[in-house]
């Protein structure tokens, strides 16, 4: 026993374990901030934030640069850059600046701009990069549209009434088209990119499916062979067993009873 407790000892200053020593920092900091970049870059955050400061900027700049109901031609008969104030809806539709009509877009905006940012959060690391990138140029044509709405007053414009700024005005073969901004193209854009994922999605979809029946059918049609084949492998040794078995006559059968003929019989 005392032999043991000195090679304990020895080990021990051997060995010496050192469990408060500090361990080795690891750059927490750094990793957590390399995270966020590729976390901001993968769910396409940062595709929000940039659209969303164009059509700010865009809107500002007109604003502060154009007259209200001015246009500034860029491209004859094609382009032109015209500040107007849409107070209804998108593409320049009017609703008569009627205020429970500017509340009611107003709140359809912060509908759909909370329903985007929910369904994004909740169904994340069930989308993949098409669908977040769609999901975010919609949320910025929301969001877009909405800080006009709800922060921009006529006197803040330069107008006569409040609303959403509109300048992106476009001839289209002697057409001209509804007065937009960048917010209504990101709505549009985002909503074909939707639609477009759906119909691939569906199409994806029934192929998965249909490839997964003809697999299921394929493998029960492979199981049937294989039992068939084990039926046909086991038949010719049953029929080897029944020939074994055939019945000899018992005038042929060796007589086991009667002992052999070099037996000599005991008194």
């Amino acid at each position: 026993m005392p032999k043991k407790e000195k090679t304990k000892e020895v080990d021990i200053k051997v060995n010496p374990e050192v469990t408060d020593a500090p361990k080795e920092e690891t750059p927490k900091e750094k990793k957590s901030a390399k995270q966020i970049a590729f976390a901001c870059f993968v769910s396409f955050v940062w595709l929000f934030i940039l659209l969303l400061v164009i059509d700010i900027v865009s809107k500002t700049l007109v604003k502060n640069n154009v007259a209200y109901h001015d246009s500034i031609v860029l491209i004859d008969g094609f382009l032109s850059i015209t500040y107007t104030v849409n107070d209804g809806m998108a593409w320049g539709i009017d609703t008569n600046n009627d205020l429970a009509n500017q509340i009611i877009f107003s709140s359809i905006s912060i509908i759909a701009a909370i329903i985007i940012i929910v369904v994004y959060c909740v169904r994340y690391k069930h989308f993949n990069k098409y669908v977040k990138a769609t999901l975010m140029v919609i949320l910025a044509g929301c969001i877009g549209n909405m800080i006009d709405r709800l922060f921009y007053s006529a006197e803040y414009l330069n107008a006569s009434t409040r609303g959403v700024v509109d300048f992106i005005d476009f001839y289209i073969f002697g057409y001209n088209f509804p007065i937009f901004n960048v917010a209504d193209s990101c709505l549009v854009i985002g909503v074909i990119m939707l639609i477009v994922w759906l119909f691939v999605d569906e199409y994806k979809t029934n192929k998965r499916e249909k490839a997964e029946k003809e697999a299921k059918k394929k493998a029960k049609e492979e199981a049937m062979m294989k039992s068939a084949q084990g039926e046909l492998s086991e038949s010719p040794s049953e029929s080897d067993g029944n020939e074994n078995n055939v019945d000899v006559p018992k005038e042929l059968r060796p007589n086991n009873d009667e002992g052999s003929p070099n037996e000599t019989p005991t008194n």
